[in-house]
């Protein structure tokens, strides 16, 4: 991990400071700066971890860039790059398990996700495949944390805040099958929120803070979208109809309070929106391609961030438009860049 340090400043000749991009490693000394720049002005080293988080905001991901753990198995870690998708960095990086599935609060300043620290299914690997607990770190890896306990083994997953950052949900197999439970953001308040026989997973918590959209199977055995109020009333499907045979999952909160979500009607795995109360549902894109959501929107609202192969063995993360114009590959990895979000510039 790196060390987030405040600023290194070298004294040159006179003039104005300036942020620089030094091939310098962690922990060496000014010095070091100024041998490789001698007539430069003053310049401020600013850590590189602290230059991804950009007036565009800061997109966190799950990656496999590190390679594979000391079992041999894909390490993936949450990385962070820049909203333009370029300074990629590795926010956690652990040679022993995986993290996965990050979520930003609402202010950028803490990212919860889900980490894989156990080989709970005995295959002597420690993966994603295992059962995961969630965590919180602030926003450049420090003070990670478990949120629920894993030594449980109870396979929590998949965070998403509260817009006030004061409580966060998430899917949890702790009941025999998959249900959304809440959990106040210090650990205090577990409540499940479904409580019901089917399979509720995906949550994710509305920008005015009164809606959790998930995903379940619970009426007809094809995977639909429901909304329900932060309380676990009134549960309402908003994508059931009949005669229905294709399923709809991973949902998302666009900054306007329409909804995300990806959709097998169309033969391919596509990007739809739609109203918070299920109506005018649309796809946007390609109807040719494969989307992989869910995705959080651009902080000002205008592009839409999802991962996908394109052309390629690998999985990049891309953006478009709101309308689904406009493709932008952000990876340029060969490696699989996976589940994102994308948190605003954080206001000091």
């Amino acid at each position: 991990m790196l060390a987030v340090l405040l600023a290194w400043v070298v004294l040159a000749a006179p003039g104005t400071a300036r942020a620089v991009d030094a091939p310098v490693g962690e922990g060496e000394a000014p010095a070091a700066l100024a041998a490789v720049y001698p007539t430069l002005t003053p310049y401020v080293y600013i850590p590189l971890i602290e230059r991804c988080f950009s007036e565009q905001g800061t997109i966190a991901f799950e990656t496999n860039r590190a390679g594979v753990k000391i079992d041999g198995s894909k390490n993936y870690d949450i990385w962070v790059m820049s909203g333009d998708g370029f300074c990629a960095r590795s926010l956690t990086n652990d040679p022993h398990g995986d993290e996965t599935t990050p979520a930003w609060s609402a202010d950028g300043k803490k990212l919860a996700y889900t980490a894989y620290i156990s080989d709970t299914n005995d295959d002597d690997q420690v993966t994603y495949r295992d059962r995961g607990s969630i965590w919180v770190a602030n926003r450049d890896g420090s003070g990670a944390a478990a949120l629920t306990d894993p030594s449980y083994n109870y396979n929590d997953q998949w965070p998403t805040w509260s817009p006030d950052g004061t409580r966060i949900a998430f899917q949890t197999w702790r009941d025999g099958d998959a249900e959304i439970y809440v959990i106040n953001a210090d650990g205090s308040g577990l409540d499940n929120l479904t409580q019901h026989f089917a399979k509720d997973r995906h949550p994710s918590w509305s920008p005015d803070g009164t809606k959790i959209v998930f995903t379940s199977n619970r009426t007809n055995g094809y995977t639909d979208i429901y909304a329900m109020n932060t309380d676990g009333s009134i549960p309402t499907c908003l994508t059931c109809f009949d005669g229905k045979v294709f399923d709809d999952y991973y949902a998302d909160w666009l900054p306007d309070g329409r909804i995300i979500f990806n959709s097998g009607r169309e033969g391919k795995m596509g990007a739809f929106v739609m109203n918070a109360d299920g109506s005018n549902q649309h796809i946007i894109g390609s109807t040719a391609q494969n989307y992989t959501l869910p995705s959080a929107a651009s902080p000002d609202g205008s592009r839409i961030l999802f991962y996908a192969r394109r052309g390629g063995s690998s999985k990049q993360i891309f953006t478009m438009n709101i309308d689904g114009s406009n493709e932008t590959n952000l990876s340029r990895s060969t490696s699989d860049d996976e589940f994102c979000d994308w948190a605003p510039a954080v206001k000091e």
